[in-house]
């Protein structure tokens, strides 16, 4: 078994890990990318690069450069949530603008259907899977060891595949009923003529942990570029899996796996608060490069920070300027704290060390442990405020270290798609369910805890065409 974490952290608690479940063997879904199957034929592998094409992989190598193909492996996590939270808000005027779906999806309407994010992270599979296949037809011991890890790296990319869909196109996880509720289509096989079938909840969850684990063993501890796959990519997958769950113990010890190969922070203090673009791509902090699907109606220009959220940075936290910037004169503030290193492109959806210490911080206070949990908190905050200026969180006990973290988490994350998934897990939470609301032209629109729109439709097309339960909003 690959290393989990340090006794050091988890000392005055002892977790035992126990085996998960395998999940069922020779899962029939089909990848039912609706009228794309056609696209997908005639693009067949996409890219290697984003301008570089294979017209069929036989090789190791052009297994390497399909899975190194940016654009459908790292870039594919929907913008759904994103569009449905409560961080950001767009004007009257600019939704007045807009195409029916996307008042729709701002508005938690019930009848919201895409095929965009199914395609998208459809097409991510469908690569992966041919991966795997045309690695098992190699042979020869010159080069076994690269063809694991390259096996690896398709099990990781699957993985997150199927992570996503459950985000999206499945309710939150509940463990005593995860049995019985409908999860996603778990295709691993490129042959599309193979029935689609709706796997539970249960199998989803077990599928990608048990793809996961069999990734860590053949993945190196590290990778250049960082949009490839390596352990310390695997274990925040791992640990986002996990805390989505509620599984935090569980959550807090990948956590922490991950920052015994790296624990780099950045010092804002050393980046100018003025610059349009504070943020480069592939930054010390960032241990997995992934990035949002794009969306030419709610992206940084049109969206505008929740103004709550905005004024609760105080006037020494450098993130307040960092992340934000003010649209003309107005009282509204774009966001430019992408660590994608753009303010038009893709937001940055990928994994780095200070969400790392933020999920471990989050265990720890669950657990109890307020000190450990507050020292975490505080390594990454005295970097997040001005020289001199930065006062260390205190809290009386575990819970109000807890409310802290959660916090600091929301203004940390902003505008990476932690938001969405967050309110899914916290409004199972007893006392911390949050029931979100939106005025446009003074009409109310509300969205309660725990409510059935929490899940996005499945395609119309998969539904009618193959009977696949259809998510009820």
């Amino acid at each position: 078994m690959f290393p989990l974490a340090s006794e050091k952290y988890f000392n005055s608690k002892k977790i035992i890990m126990k085996k998960l479940s395998s999940a069922c063997r020779n899962f029939k879904c089909l990848l039912l990318i609706l009228v794309s199957i056609q696209v997908i034929s005639c693009e067949k592998f996409l890219d290697a690069k984003p301008d570089q094409a294979i017209a069929e992989p036989t090789s190791a190598e052009d297994v390497q450069r399909l899975l190194d193909g940016y654009v459908t492996m790292n870039i594919a996590q929907p913008n759904l949530g994103m569009q449905s939270d409560d961080d950001f808000y767009i004007t009257d005027v600019y939704y007045n603008s807009l195409i029916p779906f996307y008042k729709n999806t701002y508005t938690w309407e019930k009848d919201i259907v895409t095929d965009a994010p199914w395609l998208a992270l459809y097409k991510t599979v469908l690569s992966s899977n041919l991966s795997l296949e045309v690695l098992q037809q190699l042979t020869g011991p010159d080069d076994a060891a690269y063809r694991r890890t390259l096996a690896a790296q398709a099990l990781y990319y699957r993985s997150m595949a199927f992570y996503q869909l459950a985000q999206v196109f499945a309710l939150p996880y509940e463990e005593a009923v995860a049995a019985q509720t409908p999860g996603i289509c778990i295709r691993t096989a490129s042959d599309i003529n193979t029935p689609v079938v709706r796997h539970s909840m249960k199998d989803t969850y077990n599928k990608i942990i048990t793809d996961l684990n069999n990734s860590l063993i053949a993945l190196p501890s590290s990778a250049f570029p960082v949009s490839r796959p390596s352990k310390v990519a695997g274990y925040p997958l791992m640990s986002n899996v996990y805390l989505n769950m509620r599984k935090y113990a569980l959550a807090g010890l990948y956590a922490d796996s991950a920052l015994q190969l790296n624990n780099a922070l950045i010092d804002y203090n050393s980046i100018a608060a003025t610059a349009a673009i504070p943020f480069t791509q592939f930054n010390k902090e960032i241990i997995f490069s992934a990035a949002m699907s794009g969306n030419a109606r709610f992206n940084q220009t049109n969206m505008k920070v929740d103004s709550v959220l905005y004024q609760s940075y105080t006037i020494h936290d450098l993130r307040k300027k960092l992340y934000f910037r003010q649209s003309g004169t107005t009282t509204q503030f774009g966001f430019k704290g992408n660590y994608q290193g753009n303010t038009t492109g893709a937001l940055f959806t990928g994994f780095t060390t200070a969400e790392m210490f933020l999920i471990r911080a989050e265990s720890a206070a669950r657990l109890g442990l307020k000190d450990s949990a507050l020292a975490d908190l505080n390594r990454l905050m005295q970097y997040r405020f001005s020289v001199n200026n930065f006062v260390p969180f205190t809290a009386a006990n575990a819970g109000d270290a807890l409310e802290i973290i959660l916090t600091e988490r929301r203004k940390e994350l902003i505008g990476r798609g932690r938001r969405w998934y967050d309110l899914r897990r916290l409004n199972k939470e007893p006392g911390w369910e949050i029931n979100l609301q939106r005025k446009i032209e003074g009409q109310l629109y509300q969205l309660p805890a725990n409510d059935a729109r929490y899940v996005f439709a499945i395609p119309l097309q998969v539904v009618a065409a193959h009977g696949v339960p259809q998510n009820e909003r």
